[in-house]
């Protein structure tokens, strides 16, 4: 029988804690509006996820955003 020692590696750690990120089509689910889940798809190809991320984060548009 092997001591639990033996079977546990105390010195291991992943490369993350997290589950990987969710793709674009779910976090796109979460925005309301087709227009504005357009513009989330138009600035993740421009600016990648970096541009999409101050842009989830707004509760409403403003400015210019709304004519885009």
């Amino acid at each position: 029988m092997a001591t639990t020692s033996a079977v546990l590696n105390s010195g291991f750690r992943p490369e993350t804690y997290w589950p990987e990120s969710r793709t674009p089509e779910q976090l796109f689910a979460n925005i309301k509006g087709k227009v504005r889940r357009d513009i989330a798809r138009r600035i993740l190809a421009e600016e990648g996820f970096a541009g999409l991320n101050s842009f989830i984060a707004r509760k409403e548009l403003e400015g210019e955003d709304l004519f885009m």
